[in-house]
């Protein structure tokens, strides 16, 4: 019999999450389903950006795809348009946080959950207006950097509106989850700031999947891969992914690795395909398929290594992504560069992967690559366990846990965060 739920609290989120592969919706999605296990009654609010609202059959289908996926109620607003203007945006923010207000107090919410800067700068307001509630901020990424990473002519006065607005949500949350240890630390230098209610909390994954060596070579055989050293990248097309730089290190090591294969799993078959027959590529060399999300977990296994390829940048430096959980899950060995978070450190140590020296094959990589081939089980077992232990959400699932545990234990009203016991909860991927 399940338990009656006592606590309802609020996913707040500035997205209507269309696309079901990006990050911050798995993240989201993954909290739910695999690290509050049913404990709390979880509803999410999306206030969803014009450029997303102004296609309502699409919003639709994101809207009912979350809720199927999340397994809970999901709400969609129409947030009000800010177009880059530093002069817009508290003025909105001022705006969204009443319809949180509302909300929060229609539904007798015990706390918001801000995933990202931005909503949890709008829950933060929400509270000052008079909601009871606690407000936790998931910094799934920095918002300043971020904007400027994205933008090809950024305001420097949206940027400074956006750093005012990043240290104030970090000292008025209740709680601050950062998906590093980097970015804990990159938080830390840039603000001076204590962090005595801070967590560390990957992008995880679910546990479910597995290596086995059975299924491993009756996979391979059915794509037609046996005696091939399978390199594998599973996400999007995307400059940031890096995935003409993929290609073409991909080009360099099969002059020196002949069985090399690339399997492409990507929901942009024709870009990939178009890179590909623009470079060359025989068509023995390589595969794109188009897979769900849990049939992309079940191939991954066939590989011998993973593609993790991120430029140098504030925002990869402290960035975690769920593809590197993945791949660790299925036993796959990792090949990154020096700038993806606190994984670029933890491959090398953990003997899960490899740190490139740069984009072309060095002795580094050919002792990696030949290590993989001759020990390919060992390194399975390890990348497998690895993941279990600290990128899982069983395990991240319980800092969640905790978090909220102890936040619920201090009334709601006016001074809760003086209140709140100094209590630091940690989870670190290392």
């Amino acid at each position: 019999m399940k338990p009656k739920l006592k606590n309802r609290f609020l996913f707040l989120t500035t997205s209507a999450h269309t696309n079901p592969a990006a990050g911050g919706r798995t993240r989201i999605v993954s909290e739910h389903r695999y690290a509050l296990l049913d404990s709390y009654e979880v509803v999410i609010l999306c206030l969803v950006p014009p450029r997303q609202w102004v296609r309502p059959l699409k919003c639709f289908r994101a809207r009912h795809a979350l809720q199927r996926d999340a397994r809970c109620r999901v709400y969609y607003w129409p947030a009000l348009p800010v177009f880059h203007c530093s002069w817009l945006k508290p003025a909105t923010t001022v705006i969204h946080a009443l319809v949180v207000s509302l909300f929060g107090i229609a539904l007798r919410i015990r706390g918001i959950h801000g995933h990202g800067q931005g909503a949890t700068a709008v829950g933060v307001l929400a509270r000052r207006m008079g909601l009871h509630c606690w407000v936790v901020f998931d910094a799934h990424g920095v918002g300043p950097e971020e904007y400027a990473f994205s933008t090809s002519d950024p305001d420097r006065r949206m940027i400074a509106q956006l750093e005012s607005e990043e240290k104030a949500v970090l000292q008025l949350a209740d709680e601050v989850i950062c998906v590093s240890r980097a970015m804990q630390e990159h938080y830390r230098e840039k603000y001076e700031i204590k962090c005595e209610q801070w967590s560390v909390v990957p992008c995880a994954t679910n546990e479910a999947a597995s290596w086995n060596v059975q299924d491993r070579a009756r996979l391979r055989q059915q794509l037609k891969v046996e005696g091939r050293f399978v390199f594998v990248y599973a996400g999007s097309y995307r400059k940031y992914q890096m995935a003409d730089e993929m290609v073409t290190l991909f080009e360099a090591i099969k002059q020196d690795l002949s069985e090399a294969y690339f399997l492409i799993l990507t929901g942009d078959r024709d870009r990939f395909a178009r890179v590909a027959s623009a470079r060359g590529l025989a068509v023995d060399d390589y595969s794109i398929f188009s897979l769900s999300h849990e049939q992309v977990l079940q191939t991954l296994p066939v590989a011998d290594v993973g593609f993790l390829l991120r430029a140098d940048s504030p925002v990869n430096r402290v960035a975690s992504p769920t593809k590197f959980a993945e791949y660790c899950i299925c036993g796959v060995p990792v090949l990154l560069t020096p700038y993806v978070g606190d994984y670029s450190r933890v491959v090398d140590n953990e003997m899960i992967g490899c740190c490139l020296e740069g984009l072309h094959v060095s002795p580094k990589l050919v002792t990696f690559l030949k290590d993989v081939h001759e020990h390919r089980e060992a390194f399975a077992v390890r990348c497998h366990n690895y993941a279990k232990q600290h990128l899982s959400w069983a395990s991240a699932g319980a800092v969640v846990r905790r978090i909220y545990e102890r936040l619920n234990a201090v009334p709601s009203g006016p001074g809760r965060s003086k209140k709140l016991v100094h209590q630091k909860v940690s989870f670190v991927a290392d």
